[in-house]
């Protein structure tokens, strides 16, 4: 008797725990994919004196500008983040999500010029903006990042 309600505790337990619904899920999912385009800059900063710089030319550039935001570096875990928010953007019907990504190739290939000019071999590509897209030697330099982007492009151009 008592196996047999150990048994039937047990399942009991499992089903509830498999049956916790899925709205839960989505708000988690949301409130996260929500702040991260709350908390995304698409913007540079000058460390040395603080200023914000929407974009950079010759005249603004120094080596101390970097990309104010994290989510917005060349990095692989920023190709993971735009790929999960694409696949956010379908399933929940939200255009927001997968604007953020194509907004952040956008930022990315509008401002990659410039920091390309100026790279040399002895700068760090991993602190350095879009370092890993100037120098890629490795997948993690260009996998992610060029997943996220035929994602965003097969709207554009079906593949």
């Amino acid at each position: 008797m008592k196996t047999l309600l150990s048994v039937f505790i047990s399942c009991l337990i499992v089903i509830n725990v498999f049956a916790q619904p899925n709205s839960d899920d989505e708000k988690i999912i949301r409130s996260i994919a929500d702040n991260i385009l709350k908390n995304t800059s698409w913007d540079f900063i000058n460390r040395n004196n603080g200023e914000i710089l929407k974009s950079v030319n010759e005249e603004s550039y120094s080596p101390a500008v970097q990309i104010r935001s994290p989510y917005n570096t060349w990095n692989y875990w920023n190709g993971v983040l735009n790929i999960a928010m694409i696949d956010f953007a379908e399933y929940f019907n939200e255009p927001s999500y997968k604007q953020f990504s194509i907004k952040n190739y956008e930022f990315a290939f509008d401002n990659v010029a410039i920091f390309q000019e100026k790279y040399t071999p002895e700068m760090n590509k991993w602190s350095y903006p879009f370092g890993q897209y100037i120098v890629t030697r490795e997948l993690d330099d260009c996998g992610a990042m060029g997943g996220g982007l035929i994602e965003v492009y097969k709207d554009v151009i079906p593949i």
